[in-house]
Order: C-alpha cells, then sequence, then structure tokens
C-alpha cells in the first residue's frame, strides 16, 4: 500500500508547475482538486499542515516544495495537489486551506530552483502509517523534525502531531492513531 501511494505521489510531482518560487511562500494548486472547492466556504477554518525539516536541506542549495494531496476515495482528481508551498532556508514550511480526507505530504528537492519538476530532481514522500494525517476541517498537523535523504528519496523520521478541532475527540495511541509518535521510512 505504501508503495502504491508512493508512486501516485512521485507521478503526482511529475505533473506539477509551481511558478514564482520564494522562501516560505505557499501557493494555491491551479487543478480542479479538492482545495478549489473550500475557497468559497467564507469563515470555516480548513486544516492546515506545517512542520519543520531539521536534515536533507542545505542553506544555500536548491528550493525544497512540499506538496499536499488528497488520496481520499472521494477525491475524482487525486494527482493534483491540494496545497503547495516552498520550503523557507530555515527549514519551516506551513500549507493552510486543506481540505478534509487522508493527505499525503510529499517534498522535492528544486535542482534548478525554477519551481517546475525537471528530471532528476529529488522527491521523497512522508510516510504515515498510522493514518495521522487523516485531517477534518479545523484540524492542525504539525510534522516536526523531518530527515530526509534526498539521495535515497526518502523520509528518514519525522514526528507528527495532530490537533483535532475543538469539541471532535482526539484518538489516543492505544485506538491506532499513533498520536505523537515518530514516524520513519523503509
Amino acid at each position: 500500500m505504501n508503495r502504491r501511494l508512493a508512486a501516485c505521489c512521485v507521478v503526482s510531482l511529475g505533473l506539477v508547475v509551481i511558478s514564482g518560487c520564494g522562501a516560505g511562500t505557499t501557493h494555491e494548486p491551479s487543478g480542479q482538486g479538492a482545495a478549489a472547492s473550500h475557497s468559497a466556504d467564507e469563515g470555516v477554518e480548513h486544516a492546515t499542515i506545517d512542520g519543520n525539516i531539521s536534515a536533507g536541506i542545505v542553506e544555500q542549495g536548491p528550493s525544497v516544495l512540499v506538496f499536499v494531496f488528497d488520496a481520499s476515495p472521494a477525491n475524482p482528481t487525486p494527482l493534483d495537489p491540494v496545497g503547495v508551498a516552498v520550503v523557507g532556508k530555515d527549514g519551516r514550511f506551513s500549507v493552510p486551506n486543506l481540505p478534509s480526507g487522508r493527505l499525503i505530504v510529499a517534498f522535492m528537492q528544486d535542482m534548478a530552483n525554477d519551481g517546475a519538476l525537471d528530471p532528476g530532481d529529488p522527491r521523497a514522500v512522508l510516510p504515515d502509517t498510522q493514518g495521522m494525517l487523516q485531517l477534518h476541517d479545523g484540524d492542525h498537523a504539525t510534522v516536526s523534525d523531518i530527515q530526509i535523504d534526498f539521495a535515497g528519496s526518502k523520509v528518514l523520521a519525522a514526528t507528527i502531531n495532530v490537533t483535532r478541532a475543538a469539541g471532535e475527540p482526539t484518538p489516543t495511541p492505544d485506538q491506532g492513531s499513533g498520536v505523537g509518535d515518530r514516524v520513519s521510512g523503509n
């Protein structure tokens, strides 16, 4: 299952072209995905994913882009990202206004710093074996201490913490959510 999701993200990254990348910039996806439907929802706080990369980026190196995909079965366009951001040189990023659903986070190192996926641009997918990134409106996921091995095309480690919207119960680890657990790549 993880290989299938990773393959979908790699294919998806091959279809995405982002223009005007700058440090700390958040981009609205251009596809017909679920994020486009959220723009009309006035007053609704959608899900957010933010975090920091602690290893795998070089301060004077190429830009790193973060892509979020909606892998929910009901999404008619799973290959279109629902959110995109540029990782700041300090390693921090934020991808707001995400739809409810099963979200996948992928990273791409933009070797040409042109905002486009070029042949040879390294990429890695964040493993979420616990299903922690099944988010709903108002949820806030923080992915911290991300360690990426772009040469090996994988996320080596990360910690995912989710703050659920007010009034919604937070699953406990014994229910299989893994809230606050450290996740590791293969």
